[in-house]
């Protein structure tokens, strides 16, 4: 029938030492081939992923965007996808953000006018007009006015902002 042949099996210590440095081969290559990546430049040196936030006032804020980038649409650059434009969150953090209660103000009317602007729906209009008039003083008002024109840097925006506001009456009752 057939010849049967004798296998010399290696022994048991033979074994783990062979399975041992079969398994630190396959670590030190994947180590290896992990250090090894390269950036799209090819310089073998990896980028961190994640953004290193720059801080104003101990605020973390976002990146300065590109102006001409910045505005192409009526909702500008917003890298952190917070409701506000990166230029006026970097705005806010300088103005305002030594206050910690006038800082909050600023931000939400900051959320409030980029809604008006990008979304435009009567509960937006609505939402800007209840927090105007729920401003304590006049001081309050004009100190946002600076605000105001900033956001409102292209004939774009400003036309979005005609748009919405237009009719709309404004009280001071009703806070």
């Amino acid at each position: 029938f057939g010849t049967i042949r004798h296998i010399n099996l290696p022994s048991m210590e033979a074994f783990f030492t062979m399975t041992w440095l079969t398994t630190l081969m396959a670590l030190a290559a994947l180590l290896l081939v992990g250090c090894s990546r390269s950036d799209e430049n090819g310089s073998g040196t990896q980028r961190d992923s994640s953004p290193v936030r720059e801080s104003i006032n101990s605020i973390p804020v976002p990146p300065t965007p590109d102006p001409v980038q910045n505005r192409r649409s009526l909702a500008g650059v917003d890298t952190d996808a917070n409701g506000i434009r990166d230029d006026i969150d970097r705005r806010l953090a300088e103005r305002f953000g030594a206050d910690a209660a006038r800082y909050t103000e600023a931000r939400l009317h900051a959320l409030r006018l980029q809604a008006l602007l990008v979304g435009g729906s009567q509960a937006d209009i609505q939402g800007y007009v209840d927090f105007l008039k729920c401003l304590p003083d006049k001081a309050r008002l004009l100190s946002l006015s600076d605000q105001t024109r900033a956001t409102l840097d292209t004939v774009d925006r400003r036309h979005a902002y005609g748009r919405a506001l237009s009719g709309v009456y404004v009280t001071w009752e009703g806070c």
